[in-house]
């Protein structure tokens, strides 16, 4: 399918073997190094209707040797598959999904130790729905995985902002997450607000799936804020409208939710801290109720950690 192709974003339909997703578009930056669709690998645990051992055969047969997948567990018992792959969470579930049983994502992982993940479950107006996962590949680096349901077609802003408060729907979470009092801008710009994330495409069914990787965006940091879908595209700040600098004039904001902890999966999980006891740090060392989770995930990053 041909995509068009700007300085800002990239559509694009990725093929994997003779499988092709036609409702999978992936946003990316053209020859950027902040915000890029993602060739790192990461593990996806999917749960998978499994009754007989032919049945975990027919799902290897279905994953194994695709570009973009490294390797492959199956645990029928469990009714269980990992995955390592490089490919959107959406790409490997249609994959297994092409062999006639339901899978189901049950949590995404790294392929080294994991520095904290978290998700935020979207559903808006209409017919909106979808999940967005976060997972902070390295201190650096912050993978940004996720399929939306419900959007009209065509590009959406999407961002972190800096409340997680929907008492008022979309319209209490406050703006961009931008705690260096930055101008908005692309993904790529290092002169942007933490949250710009740029857009997201959604292909004529509606659905957007990608796959980003981000440098300034760090999970302990957007814990308990909220990601949102814009109605329109983000200029990318170079539109030349009064909102341009502020918020992309990406228009409404149709759906949000709250970015809450995740506990990555099993096989993946090397970190002792568990949403609950995360939370209780956060009670106990930020009483005034500020938004800062480093001081809990990883405490030499701490200001009041030793050199």
């Amino acid at each position: 399918m041909a995509a068009p192709i700007s300085k800002h974003c990239i559509s694009v339909s990725r093929k994997v073997g003779s499988f092709l997703f036609n409702s999978v578009f992936i946003a990316q930056a053209a020859h950027c190094s902040n915000n890029m669709d993602s060739q790192r690998p990461s593990k996806l645990e999917f749960a998978v209707q499994m009754t007989c051992e032919s049945c975990g055969e027919k799902v290897r047969a279905a994953l194994e040797g695709k570009p973009g997948v490294n390797s492959v567990s199956i645990d029928v018992g469990k009714e269980q598959v990992l995955v390592e792959s490089a490919l959107t969470s959406a790409e490997v579930q249609a994959l297994i999904e092409s062999t006639g049983r339901r899978a189901v994502l049950k949590g995404i992982g790294g392929s080294e130790q994991d520095l904290g993940a978290a998700v935020a479950m979207l559903a808006g107006a209409g017919s909106i729905q979808g999940v967005v996962r976060f997972l902070q590949l390295s201190e650096e680096r912050c993978l940004i995985d996720g399929t939306i349901d419900g959007l009209e077609p065509g590009p959406h802003g999407l961002h972190v902002h800096t409340l997680g408060d929907l008492t008022l729907d979309c319209l209490s979470c406050g703006e961009h997450y931008n705690p260096f009092g930055r101008q908005h801008g692309s993904p790529e710009d290092s002169d942007r607000h933490v949250g710009d994330l740029g857009n997201i495409i959604a292909g004529p069914d509606g659905r957007a799936s990608f796959r980003l990787e981000d440098g300034q965006l760090k999970v302990w940091d957007v814990i308990g804020r909220s990601l949102v879908v814009d109605a329109g595209e983000d200029d990318l700040g170079r539109g030349g409208h009064p909102l341009s600098k502020q918020t992309g004039n990406s228009g409404e904001r149709p759906t949000c939710q709250q970015i809450s902890i995740q506990t990555p999966p099993t096989p993946t999980n090397h970190s002792s801290m568990t949403a609950t006891s995360l939370q209780t740090c956060v009670r106990e060392r930020n009483p005034t109720k500020q938004l800062d989770y480093t001081t809990c995930l990883h405490p030499h990053l701490s200001p009041e950690s030793p050199s």
